[in-house]
């Protein structure tokens, strides 16, 4: 796999020369969906990755300077903690991840609500598929047993929620996908995102602490799946990244949630522009778009691999006609992953403690950095970036701050 990605990585160099003045930044528009690819988004995208991720944002773009919160710290508030993409690498098997929750489990999985996006199918009953060190063709996801074990500390913690919506959830094709709900349903975890044929809901409502929150999750992309006519609503698909496309689904899927009585609407988006450190200018735009038009309260974003910041977006909500502000998780990078690059290293969560007061749900947002460390034997942990800068035994080789 090295000798791959030093050749890869050489040619990116080689293509560097060439559009230097024109890929430094984030290309206007930039929709990132297979389906539609041409030679030269394939190349642009292997660009950001191979040679160098884009690590400038708008000069106006002021990131949501959290305040930091603890776990619980309000018995009678409700706390929800959400993570990034669930990926399928091998370097996470044959043990090489048994202790990867040891020192960040407890807190990230202590929540009233517990959430991330699964990003692959889990059908142990096909080939399996992890992702390959050297990307150059389409990538089918399928996970494993091994690998559910590893999300969950050997069953020792349970996500209460997972989304399903996203570009690799039909790389094992139908049957995949209804095989992986079946899994979820055995396990006692909810998901959405996805559906069985004779299910209706594309929201889900989820009550705790006398708290109704709703939460609805779709995805740009299916990657080159061609969705079936008798197919197309198992999915909550939706060219998100694209400017023009009609939001109805979503505005739909919002407004249902919140007929059935939510009093908190979430969205949890599969969008984006990949590698790079902040969100591209369309898709700042596509994100008050959708504020504006669903009144989400909060929205959670996946799929550009690495961490972006947060901001706080002004709205007039849809069903109150108040002012309001929303917040936007502009990606929650990977989570339980390893990537051949350093910068994607850098993962956590987002906290949220809700409180209620009066006839208001006072939101108060924030973030949970961890460092992904690599030991010498193999091994791979998650450590809290405050412990991770204060002592140099949990920085390894790829750790700088």
């Amino acid at each position: 796999g090295r000798l791959k990605i030093i050749i890869v990585k050489f040619i990116f160099n080689l293509i560097h020369l060439f559009v230097k003045n024109k890929w430094n930044k984030p290309l206007p528009n930039f929709e990132e969906n297979p389906i539609h690819f041409k030679l030269r988004d394939a190349l642009y995208l292997g660009y950001k990755y191979y040679f160098k991720p884009h690590e400038q944002g708008k000069e106006r773009f002021q990131p949501f300077p959290f305040q930091n919160i603890k776990s619980n710290n309000n018995k009678s508030g409700l706390s929800l903690h959400v993570g990034g993409d669930l990926m399928p690498y091998e370097m996470l098997l044959n043990g090489n991840a048994e202790g990867i929750w040891d020192l960040a489990g407890k807190d990230f999985f202590s929540a009233d609500v517990v959430m991330a996006n699964l990003e692959s199918p889990m059908d142990y009953k096909q080939k399996k598929g992890f992702v390959p060190e050297v990307m150059l063709n389409d990538m089918l996801f399928n996970g494993s047993d091994e690998l559910m074990h590893v999300f969950t500390a050997a069953n020792t913690y349970k996500f209460d929620v997972l989304t399903l919506a996203n570009n690799h959830m039909l790389d094992a094709g139908w049957d995949g996908l209804q095989n992986t709900m079946k899994m979820l349903d055995s396990m006692g975890v909810k998901y959405l995102g996805a559906r069985n044929q004779n299910e209706d809901n594309n929201y889900l409502i989820i009550e705790e602490k006398g708290i109704k929150m709703g939460f609805v999750n779709f995805t740009y992309s299916l990657n080159r799946v061609v969705v079936e006519k008798h197919c197309e609503n198992l999915v909550n698909y939706l060219e998100l990244n694209d400017l023009n496309v009609d939001l109805k689904p979503l505005i739909e899927a919002a407004a249902d949630a919140k007929n059935a009585g939510a009093e908190v609407l979430i969205a949890y988006l599969h969008m984006g522009n990949a590698y790079q450190c902040y969100p591209s200018e369309h898709i700042q735009k596509q994100v008050n778009r959708i504020f504006n038009d669903c009144s989400f309260d909060v929205i959670f974003i996946s799929h550009p691999h690495n961490l972006q910041p947060a901001e706080i977006v002004p709205f007039t909500c849809k069903y109150s006609g108040k002012q309001k502000r929303g917040v936007v998780y502009y990606s929650l990078g990977d989570y339980v992953a390893y990537d051949i690059f350093n910068w994607s290293h850098l993962t956590g969560y987002a906290k949220l403690q809700l409180d209620r007061i009066g006839d208001e749900i006072v939101l108060i947002p924030s973030f949970e950095f961890l460092y992904l460390q690599r030991e010498k034997n193999g091994k791979l942990k998650f450590i809290p970036w405050s412990l991770a800068i204060k002592n140099s035994m949990y920085q390894d080789d790829q750790f700088h701050y």
